[in-house]
């Protein structure tokens, strides 16, 4: 995937997440199922340091944080979001010890404005999938493995709707949003596994991708890190996510 059309696909997420972040929110503020197999992990860390940093990369309107905090866990949270509209949903929360940072994780530095030189846990939910390139989606991984503590845990959940008929039957071809695209998309140029899919019952389309056994496999061989668990859950058939746990 060239440079071009990178930026085109992400410019596209960027204008979807403005388009239906009121309607994200309303539809997308409960826990996620699978966080519950992640609570005894931030448990133990929290028995071992008195308060816990969290780096929630992509927090969206902040619901990770909540979900933390309603373990009565005394923790510290980092936000990084690129849609300010989502931020200040999450702001409205009024979690003590919670900061947040208006970031794209593709385009700016953001890791030169953190608060702190590393983490306890490190969080990636629902973002792998948005960016474009196998490269980039590498470069991602490896960064947030940076900011890692030497005990600490990365988090990271990667959208398994590759080979369902319901996603399938919704997604819109290169060609068709081509006819009608301010900027085009070279077909040429996509990576196998990628896709535009529709989000409800708005227009706005966002890009989409899905990793497959290969490209996680050369991922983690990437990765500081040793893979300690991994499961699915979530959506309606309780394995639309599949979760990765890493620590040093």
């Amino acid at each position: 995937m060239d440079r071009h059309t990178a930026k085109t696909l992400a410019d596209l997420n960027r204008t979807f997440y403005a388009k239906v972040a009121d309607t994200f929110h309303r539809t997308r503020s409960e826990p996620w199922p699978g966080w519950s197999e992640i609570a005894p992990h931030l448990q133990a860390l929290a028995s071992r340091s008195p308060r816990p940093r969290i780096l929630d990369l992509g927090c969206g309107n902040g619901r990770f944080g909540a979900f933390v905090a309603s373990l009565g866990i005394d923790f510290e949270y980092t936000g990084v979001d690129g849609d300010e509209t989502l931020l200040a949903f999450a702001r409205e929360r009024s979690l003590a010890n919670t900061h947040y940072l208006n970031a794209d994780l593709l385009e700016d530095n953001f890791t030169d404005r953190l608060a702190s030189d590393e983490y306890d846990v490190v969080a990636l939910f629902g973002v792998v999938h948005h960016v474009p390139g196998r490269e980039a989606r590498a470069a991602l991984l490896e960064s947030a493995a940076t900011r890692l503590a030497p005990n600490g845990l990365l988090a990271v959940t990667l959208w398994e709707f590759g080979g369902r008929e319901r996603f399938a039957a919704k997604a819109i071809s290169w060609e068709t949003f081509n006819r009608t695209a301010d900027v085009p998309v070279d077909p040429d140029q996509v990576e196998a596994n990628d896709f535009l899919l529709p989000f409800a019952d708005s227009p706005a389309v966002r890009y989409c991708h899905f990793l497959d056994e290969g490209e996680i496999a050369q991922i983690l061989a990437r990765l500081p890190l040793r893979l300690v668990r991994t499961f699915r859950a979530d959506g309606k058939s309780g394995d639309l996510n599949r979760y990765l746990l890493l620590r040093p």
